[in-house]
């Protein structure tokens, strides 16, 4: 065990740090190009307005953007967070999980609250635990419900579902479902198709009926779920299979 002071750590000397009171992004690099750098940075920095509104970001974006740029990685992950004024850049080859994933309920409801949905915030602690208690039961990942039993997103993912009538639903951002950034390019690719996209709440009985479920988020891409808490299993593949074929399971083929 390696014992420090924080004055050592100058980081540790922030009380935003220690209140947990930041926010941050993760994106990915493909060949030769950052995948929606823009859009990321577009909320990174509206995160830190709202969290820090006596600072001054006005030229952040593009000093940031500029620094990325010449710190480029080609098929890589990036953690940018923003604490204070502080700017951390995480970089490591990015290492994507399986394209599929088995979903179960969450045990844990979730409130509405102060958080705007485009505040993208560290505190994971309650899915981890859910993710843990999951495995036990060989699902990968949970599916989070509010108190009146609509669904509103897995633990770092947007969800996507197909009805019956072939048109897509969403379920509407909140301080309960982030803002992301693959959803937002997602919904901005399926109207460019012709696609018919609700965004709307989404019951159990939706998902029950719905021919797919999709998630979606930035370092993961675009995932098909095949099992729904082992009473629903997802057989048809056919909007994850048009959309990975010409958006990209990361979203590199799209913009």
């Amino acid at each position: 065990m390696k014992i420090l002071l924080s004055e050592n750590i100058p980081i540790y000397q922030s009380s935003s740090f220690n209140r947990g009171a930041w926010t941050f992004t993760s994106l990915l690099t493909k060949s030769n190009k950052f995948l929606f750098l823009e859009d990321h940075l577009e909320r990174l920095f509206r995160g830190a307005e709202f969290l820090y509104p006596g600072l001054y970001f006005k030229n952040s974006k593009s000093e940031l953007s500029d620094f990325l740029q010449t710190h480029f990685r080609p098929h890589s992950y990036y953690r940018i967070n923003l604490i204070d004024e502080e700017i951390i850049v995480l970089i490591k080859p990015h290492d994507p999980k399986p394209d599929y994933v088995n979903l179960t309920r969450a045990k844990s409801r979730k409130t509405l609250s102060l958080i705007p949905a485009y505040l993208k915030t560290p505190n994971y602690f309650l899915a981890d635990l859910e993710i843990k208690e999951a495995l036990k039961l060989e699902f990968e990942d949970v599916l989070f419900y509010d108190y009146e039993n609509f669904a509103q997103e897995a633990t770092t993912s947007n969800i996507f579902i197909v009805n019956t009538d072939r048109s897509i639903s969403t379920p509407p951002t909140s301080s309960m479902v982030l803002e992301g950034v693959m959803r937002k390019n997602l919904l901005d690719f399926f109207s460019s198709q012709g696609l018919v996209v609700h965004v709307e709440t989404i019951s159990d009985e939706k998902i029950m009926n719905a021919s797919e479920l999709l998630l979606s988020n930035s370092v993961q891409g675009l995932r098909f779920v095949k099992n729904f808490n082992n009473s629903k299993m997802f057989k048809e593949r056919k909007l994850y299979d048009f959309t990975r074929d010409l958006f990209g399971r990361f979203g590199e083929n799209f913009k």
